[in-house]
């Protein structure tokens, strides 16, 4: 393990997930495309055994080393989903506090229509409220705008852009994550 990423899963990431999503204990999350579980881990630690991440990823390997990461096995506070399918996600409707969108809504992973079900499929999941986390990495600022609209028009209001230290390939980088709250 690299150390921004030990530093990520045990100190900064905790520390970000707090301050900017209000992330706490007993909390239900979604990890959307968790990758090896860098944010997943991360905000394990707030929610405690009292709550649940959903990791939702379709890479086999990657949910491998996100368990070997974690030192822990499916079933404790991280709840794995691996899936193939980009956007339905089985959850119950209204269940989650939070989601994130972490550097997986880019053209390499989705089409327009991809993501506008997507964001549709995450204003489903979320409670009232609930926040929809996006770190739109890879677009630049007009696709940004766009994918904030299309936010917008799947029934969120817009909560604001944090700009912070933030994982990304096992790497601290300085960027933009836009926060929104389910109307």
């Amino acid at each position: 393990m690299t150390d921004d990423l030990d530093k990520w899963i045990n100190e900064t990431g905790i520390d970000f997930f707090k301050k900017n999503l209000g992330i706490k204990k007993g909390q239900k999350v979604l990890d959307y495309g968790s990758g090896w579980g860098s944010n997943s881990i991360a905000i394990s630690r707030i929610v405690g055994p009292e709550g649940l991440v959903y990791a939702f990823e379709k890479d086999t390997d990657s949910i491998k080393k996100m368990l070997n990461i974690a030192g822990m096995e499916a079933g404790e506070n991280i709840k794995v989903i691996h899936s193939a399918e980009k956007t339905n996600i089985p959850v119950k409707d209204g269940k989650l506090d939070a989601a994130l969108l972490y550097d997986v809504i880019h053209d390499y992973y989705f089409n327009a229509k991809e993501r506008e079900i997507l964001f549709s499929e995450m204003a489903r999941i979320l409670r009232k409220n609930g926040i929809l986390s996006v770190f739109p990495h890879h677009m630049n600022d007009m696709e940004i705008e766009s994918i904030n609209t299309k936010i917008l028009n799947a029934g969120f209001r817009y909560s604001g852009k944090v700009t912070s230290a933030i994982i990304h390939d096992s790497k601290l980088i300085v960027d933009s994550v836009y926060n929104f709250f389910k109307d």
